[in-house]
């Protein structure tokens, strides 16, 4: 499985918002 944090980039942010905005690394 490809980690979240790709498939997020990969993903427009339209789909659903960076995790970063919920919760800061």
């Amino acid at each position: 499985n490809v980690p979240l944090k790709l498939t997020r980039d990969m993903l427009p942010l339209t789909e659903f918002p960076p995790r970063s905005v919920s919760k800061p690394t």
